[in-house]
């Protein structure tokens, strides 16, 4: 009896050592293709939203180096009353890979008078992005969820602003890490044990 179960020891051994052999090629080659296999996050972003002023702005897919996103361009038109004029549009922005994602943007105004024209990127709230007087461009981070778009002309003075193709773009931010696809997590794990046997043996 012990000599039966001595030769049944055995041979489950070396039918698990051969697996092994097999499986520990694929695990290295799956760590070593984990570049390639990655799945690279998304910026879906909606809007805009109008607060103050109206336009006609249009979003396209865009693919950037560490993910998709979306640019926007178009154009819109301030609010006015006796005191200001004002122009207001929000975008709700959802990194799928990370807290933030990228703005990077370009636009000029046109304006009725000499008045000038002060602007500035914020979260809705406290937070200001980016700011400036006249037409601006420039890159910045921006948390996930609300980025507002505001500009208002100092002395009442009617404008227009003009966003060219390509010039307000939602992309993720170059810190995101992308995330393995499943294949090659359950290949990894899977050689991960099959090497330890290996060890054992």
């Amino acid at each position: 009896m012990n000599s039966r179960l001595a030769r049944a020891h055995r041979f489950l051994t070396g039918r698990l050592k051969a697996t092994a052999l097999r499986v520990a090629p694929l695990a290295l080659l799956a760590m070593g293709s984990m570049q390639a296999a990655v799945v690279l996050p998304d910026v879906n972003v909606t809007g805009p939203t109008f607060g103050f002023g109206s336009g006609s702005i249009f979003s396209t897919p865009i693919m950037g180096t560490n993910g998709t996103g979306l640019k926007f361009s178009g154009f819109a038109s301030s609010d006015c009353d006796a005191s200001a004029c004002l122009l207001q549009f929000d975008f709700d922005v959802q990194n799928s890979g990370g807290p933030t994602a990228l703005l990077d943007y370009a636009f000029t105004f046109q304006n009725f008078s000499s008045s000038p024209i002060n602007w500035f990127f914020s979260n809705g709230d406290s937070t200001q992005y980016a700011s400036g007087q006249g037409d601006g461009s420039g890159s910045v981070e921006v948390d996930n969820g609300t980025v507002r778009f505001f500009a208002v002309s100092s002395f009442g003075d009617g404008f227009s602003m003009d966003i060219p193709s390509n010039s307000i773009d939602f992309t993720p931010a170059a810190a995101t890490n992308g995330v393995p696809e499943p294949a090659s997590a359950v290949l990894m794990l899977v050689g991960a044990g099959a090497m330890l046997v290996i060890r054992r043996r």
